[in-house]
């Protein structure tokens, strides 16, 4: 009996181990993800058209599109990296500017797909100097991409106070 002891309590002990490793490990890609899209939020606050993009996946789905569909209406081809930021780029010049502020930030992993929750608060500048400031929530879809987490869709809506 005390030999069949030692083993088992060697298993326990292995299943233990790989539990607080696994539970460590997610923990520190969540972390990851986290800090990834304050990162993004930095690039889109200080208007640097780059760091969005290269946060992104080239094929990113970030919005309905004002047609009504469900995704944004391209021809297959998202473009270069380069044609992105110059596009991006582009709305920033013309007068798109961000001033937002993350709260409530949580993270969950789901293998090489994390999907981050969260609220942003401050005001949103569009091009035609139509200013639009609040609460909304916010979802976003992260991949994996090599050793980077890259934005694969976002979306937000207006925090309703159910008045």
């Amino acid at each position: 009996m005390k030999a069949m002891k030692k083993p088992l309590t060697l298993i326990a002990a292995v299943c233990v181990c790989f539990t607080l490793c696994a539970n460590a490990s997610a923990q520190s890609a969540e972390d990851d993800v986290k800090e990834t899209l304050l990162s993004f939020y930095q690039a889109i606050n200080s208007g640097d058209a780059a760091g969005v993009i290269n946060l992104s996946l080239l094929d990113a789905v970030g919005n309905f599109p004002r047609t009504g569909g469900l995704q944004d209406a391209t021809d297959g081809d998202p473009g270069t990296v380069e044609e992105q930021v110059q596009a991006f780029q582009g709305t920033l010049d013309a007068g798109l500017n961000f001033q937002l502020t993350v709260h409530h930030l949580e993270a969950k992993i789901y293998g090489n797909t994390a999907v981050a929750t969260y609220y942003t608060t401050g005001p949103t500048t569009y091009p035609n100097g139509n200013v639009v400031e609040g609460t909304f929530r916010a979802t976003a879809v992260w991949v994996k991409d090599g050793q980077a987490w890259k934005i694969a869709h976002f979306h937000v809506s207006p925090l309703q106070t159910g008045e």
